[in-house]
C-alpha cells in the first residue's frame, strides 16, 4: 500500500513537472511576434584614426544613417567650446532609408590650440523616434600666416 502511495505521488509530480514545462514553452512561443518592434534609426558618424585638426584646416568623415520606416531629417550641429566655430547644417533625406553621406567642414583660423570642437548628427525617422552620435575634436596645431 505505501509502495502504491508512494508511486502515485511520483506519478503526480511528473505530470505536474511536465505540465509546467508545457506551460512556459506555450508561454515563450506566444511572447513571440514574427514582426520587429519599432526602432530608433542607426547613425554613425566616421573619421580617419589620423585626422588632426588644424585652425584654418579641415574635418573630413563621413556619415552613415539607416532606417527600415524611412528617415525624415538629418541634421549636423557643430560648435566649438569659444563658439567661434558654430554650423547648423541640415542634409537631405528625402524619406530614404538609407544615406551615406560625405561630411567635410572648414574650420575657421585664428582658433586657438585645445579648443574643443563637437559635432553631433541627429537623425530622425517617419514614425517620430530619433538618434545620435556625437564626435569631439580639439585643435591641435594653429596655422599663422607667415610674414
Amino acid at each position: 500500500m505505501a509502495a502504491e502511495l508512494q508511486s502515485c505521488r511520483v506519478a503526480a509530480v511528473e505530470r505536474w513537472q511536465w505540465t509546467a514545462v508545457v506551460s512556459c514553452l506555450l508561454v515563450s512561443f506566444s511572447c513571440t511576434d514574427p514582426r520587429a518592434r519599432p526602432a530608433p534609426p542607426q547613425v554613425e558618424l566616421s573619421f580617419s584614426p589620423t585626422l588632426v585638426v588644424k585652425s584654418p584646416g579641415s574635418i573630413v568623415g563621413s556619415l552613415y544613417a539607416f532606417d527600415p520606416d524611412g528617415l525624415n531629417t538629418i541634421n549636423v550641429q557643430i560648435r566649438s567650446s569659444d563658439s567661434t566655430f558654430v554650423v547648423n547644417d541640415p542634409v537631405s533625406a528625402n524619406g530614404l532609408f538609407e544615406v551615406t553621406q560625405s561630411l567635410a567642414y572648414i574650420v575657421p583660423g585664428a582658433m586657438p590650440i585645445g579648443t574643443q570642437i563637437r559635432l553631433v548628427v541627429k537623425v530622425t525617422d517617419f514614425i517620430g523616434f530619433a538618434a545620435s552620435d556625437t564626435a569631439f575634436f580639439t585643435v591641435q596645431d594653429t596655422v599663422s600666416a607667415r610674414r
